[in-house]
């Protein structure tokens, strides 16, 4: 590499629904931005990972630092595979780092219920084979994290690459700069979810913003700070993650509106709605936005939203109470949900996870509400291509009587209605911040390409060279 270069390569990231992770080269310091596991799954059930030739190069590429923007899968969800790498400090506020946490274990577990499966027994069962004693207690999972891969369990990654990149992990503050070698890091609030951050690079005279995922005050609700760019201030390259650059979309408060009142009406009318959430944030403002018409009288939280409800609650003391909604034995609950659809008791379901994956809550429940003309199914999120929420929607949208799920045909009576709730930036957001910073060049990952061409033919007049990045194809600013 040339004296000057600074060179940008995603490893993955430059598309919507990638796993995010970008390496920032150059001779004063190599940075990776994230590193994320994808929804869906590969052929050994394990989420999809970043690209393999990019952690492959990193065998002979240190990494002096690694900046994580926020705590969701696809951009923290990877990182324990850097521990066997040449990998520095790992850079998160402390809500990305319980968050990852949660997705870390979270993933060693599917791929623990999967084996079983495949063995035709129960996790329980899978113990106590292995220990040769009968257990009651529910809480084995350390245990059984410790000694899976011992006796065949593909894991995503072990145990000790999790503690050891607990090891490295330093907690970045917004407004808080540091070192990473040569190169000089601010993080900055990025209002995505609770802890999300943007960072700002100074390296070799340039100004690099890397936003993250980010919402500014359009989309945000309310919890954490949104986005300043004033916090930010001029750049000369700007990476600003651009999923809805170009989309037409309703607003938050529209949709908000819509959202509550066919809740409302199927609630008054006895039904019970599954609304699929991510555990962490998702959850939270979907209940947020129910409370505000006094609907959290009928609701249930069940997976790991619960744990994403606790972490919130832990920083933002806004929650009190919320654990009353909580229920423990899934079985027990869809028991239950049978007899409050044939009795017309209205309940709302906020249960993981937020596409449907088999083998899930969700995916359970919507089994029971799927063949119901009293039950609602509100999706709040994106769902990807060829997830169970994706063939949902597609089919319900199709006018289809009847849909495939776990293997089986099922009557399709059920409503199913969608609601934007993200939390990304939309249109008018991201070109607000590129007017703001005024870079020279503006990138646009976690994108399709087609709708951030109209994005900047409809903002012609924003400054910057404008790039729309390929996955593993260097781009080199000299």
């Amino acid at each position: 590499m040339e004296e000057k270069q600074i060179r940008f390569t995603f490893g993955n990231g430059a598309n919507v629904g990638d796993p995010f992770c970008l390496l920032i080269e150059s001779q004063a310091a190599n940075i990776m931005v994230d590193c994320g596991l994808g929804h869906g799954s590969d052929e050994d059930g394990n989420g999809k990972s970043v690209s393999p030739p990019l952690l492959a190069k990193l065998n002979g590429t240190p990494v002096h630092g690694v900046l994580a923007t926020h705590g969701h899968l696809d951009h923290v969800g990877d990182l324990p595979h850097l521990a066997e790498k040449n990998c520095g400090n790992v850079y998160m506020s402390k809500p990305t780092r319980d968050f990852a946490k949660m997705h870390w274990f979270d993933s060693m577990r599917i791929a623990i219920r999967k084996w079983c499966a495949d063995q035709g027994i129960s996790v329980k069962q899978f113990f106590e084979q292995i220990i040769g004693q009968s257990v009651q207690a529910k809480n084995y999972w350390k245990e059984i994290y410790l000694i899976a891969e011992e006796v065949g369990v593909k894991l995503p990654f072990s145990n000790s690459d999790i503690d050891l990149v607990g090891m490295k992990t330093k907690i970045a503050r917004a407004g808080e700069e540091f070192m990473v070698k040569k190169a000089i890091i601010k993080p900055v609030n990025a209002g995505h979810i609770l802890g999300a951050l943007g960072y700002k690079v100074n390296i070799m005279g340039r100004r690099i913003f890397v936003s993250g995922d980010f919402s500014m005050k359009e989309t945000s609700y309310g919890l954490f700070p949104p986005l300043d760019p004033q916090a930010i201030g001029p750049v000369d390259v700007l990476v600003v993650n651009a999923t809805y650059a170009g989309a037409r979309l309703e607003s938050l408060a529209s949709e908000k509106i819509r959202f509550l009142a066919d809740v409302e009406e199927a609630t008054d009318r006895g039904r019970s709605v599954l609304i699929p959430v991510f555990s962490i944030d998702r959850a939270t403002k979907v209940y947020s936005v129910l409370r505000e018409k006094g609907l959290e009288k009928y609701v249930r939280i069940a997976g790991q939203a619960q744990s994403g409800f606790r972490i919130y609650h832990n920083y933002t003391q806004a929650f009190w109470g919320v654990d009353r909604c909580c229920f423990c034995d899934p079985r027990e609950e869809k028991d239950l949900l049978v007899s409050r659809l044939t009795d017309h008791e209205p309940a709302i379901y906020l249960v993981t996870s937020g596409m449907m994956m088999e083998e899930t809550i969700s995916h359970t429940f919507a089994k029971r509400l799927i063949p119901s003309d009293d039950a609602l199914i509100a999706a709040v999120g994106y769902m990807a291509p060829d997830t169970p929420g994706r063939k949902l929607l597609d089919a319900a949208e199709a006018g289809e009587k009847r849909i495939q799920w776990n293997g089986s045909g099922i009557p399709l009576r059920a409503g199913v209605k969608s609601y934007q709730f993200s939390a990304h930036a939309r249109s008018r957001e991201i070109a607000e911040l590129i007017k703001a910073l005024e870079p020279k060049y503006v990138v646009f990952p976690h994108s399709e390409t087609d709708r951030v061409n109209k994005f900047i033919q409809e903002y012609s007049g924003l400054p910057g060279e404008k790039i729309i990045p390929e996955n593993g194809k260097p781009i080199i600013f000299k």
